[in-house]
């Protein structure tokens, strides 16, 4: 399996450089290109229940109820009937998302907001840490997928107060596998 690895270099400044391109993470994302799709054979049965029951497990618990909770059992016992391994379609959906990136903002500068995860610690400053979306991806969450993980390394060790604290990267972001 290829691992995606995006590198992004940059230079934290507190003046304002023109030209950096503002994104959010979902721009990081690719387009997924045609593949041999392992849903086009199913019915539409098979896809209806597939899909309650992928709804269900990407809900925020405190959103399923009793009646969803028996909605998502009856759809799981009938793809079970069908012989239809769920864990398999699921982990093609976001292997295949999880991988796509957008070449398009490959070499651009950009600046995008974001949270930091230190690899390594000197008298309180980071110089190379991964730039996840969201507060404690990786250490206390699922891991983002990897088109939403940033290595970065800065030119300049960068003073940050608390692990928690959002953070602003303007850089040439570079794409590479």
């Amino acid at each position: 399996m290829k691992k995606i690895l995006i590198l992004f270099c940059f230079c934290i400044s507190s003046i304002y450089a023109q030209g950096y391109q503002s994104i959010e993470w979902k721009d990081l994302e690719g387009k997924v290109e045609a593949y041999d799709d392992p849903f086009e054979k199913l019915s539409e049965d098979i896809l209806y229940n597939l899909s309650i029951v992928y709804e269900v497990q990407n809900m925020d618990a405190s959103q399923v109820d009793k009646d969803l909770q028996e909605e998502m059992a009856e759809a799981k016992q009938f793809l079970n009937k069908e012989k239809i391994d769920i864990k398999y379609y699921f982990d093609k959906i976001r292997e295949k998302e999880s991988k796509q990136t957008n070449s398009t903002l490959d070499n651009k500068k950009i600046e995008l907001n974001g949270f930091s995860l230190a690899l390594g610690l000197k008298e309180g400053k980071i110089q190379e840490f991964l730039f996840v979306p969201y507060i404690g991806a990786c250490i206390h969450s699922p891991a983002p997928p990897l088109n939403q993980i940033l290595y970065v390394k800065s030119s300049k060790p960068v003073k940050v107060e608390d692990r928690y604290e959002p953070l602003t990267i303007k850089g040439t972001l570079q794409i590479t596998k």
